[in-house]
């Protein structure tokens, strides 16, 4: 018969290895120190959202609200949730993209820069060109 190998559960730093986590997190607290930025937004809740958020409280941002698309209720995750047409740059010091998709994170970093110039935005979706290289090298 088939032969079952046992797996065993991912560790929190074998499953933030695999995400690429460590490098967002000091990606993320490089572009909050260098920036003096402490009151953030969420900009959509795409994949790995709440990963962003979880880097955004590590790194001791205060988020101002979570904006998206569809914004079902007031709150989400504890946060205020808003619908994206509700987005005000005042009262926040940088923007955070909440998605992990790296394709899906440079569009919206692309976008969100021509419409909010001098607005400091930030992916934390691993860069393409890495995880290119990364399979190539593979």
């Amino acid at each position: 018969g088939p032969i079952h190998a046992r797996r065993l559960p991912l560790t929190t730093d074998q499953f933030r290895d695999l995400f690429g986590l460590g490098t967002a997190e000091s990606a993320l607290s490089t572009w909050a120190d260098k920036g003096r930025i402490r009151r953030v937004a969420i900009w959509s809740r795409g994949v790995g959202c709440e990963l962003v958020i979880q880097l955004a409280k590590e790194t001791c941002l205060s988020i101002v609200a979570v904006y998206d698309d569809l914004a079902e209720s007031e709150m989400w995750r504890g946060h205020r949730l808003k619908s994206l047409e509700q987005f005000d740059p005042h009262g926040i010091d940088g923007l955070i993209v909440g998605s992990l998709s790296p394709g899906v994170a440079e569009e919206a970093v692309a976008h969100l820069s021509r419409q909010y110039p001098g607005l400091r935005i930030v992916s934390l979706a691993p860069r393409a060109s890495v995880q290119v290289a990364t399979e190539v090298a593979a």
